[in-house]
């Protein structure tokens, strides 16, 4: 059950780097586009895309942070895995808020699922001293 929930972490790593360029690219492309036809001002356009795109380098950082971590743990199975387990908690937290906000399911197949999957992954237990 180890090897399944540390292959997990990876692949959600992965999947938090690449979410994080689908992001910045194919999302702030969406919106942005959304806001100059809603005739919304250049400067109100350019400071919401410092905010998209900080939120893009957070996600790509998690995504890091949970690579380094999990290769740590190959290593060390004695590794803590608790910050794994606050970025899932921050994913979920973030991913109800969203869905709660604005009834879209996206924000539950984006952030929840994989938050409560890292959780799972991240919940590892580590090995008692004889």
């Amino acid at each position: 059950m180890t090897s399944l929930r540390i292959v997990l972490g990876f692949v959600l790593a992965a999947f938090l780097i690449v979410s994080s360029f689908m992001h910045s690219v194919l999302g702030w492309r969406s919106l942005s586009s959304q806001l100059r036809n809603a005739h919304a001002p250049e400067e109100l356009i350019a400071h919401l895309a410092l905010g998209w795109h900080q939120c893009s380098a957070a996600m790509f950082t998690f995504g890091l942070i949970l690579i380094f971590l999990y290769l740590r743990f190959l290593r060390d199975r004695a590794t803590p895995l608790g910050v794994a387990q606050l970025i899932a908690l921050f994913y979920v937290g973030y991913g109800i808020w969203a869905q709660v906000e604005s009834h879209n399911a996206f924000f539950s197949v984006m952030f929840i699922v994989p938050g409560l999957l890292l959780l799972f992954a991240a919940s590892v237990g580590v090995p008692k001293a004889s």
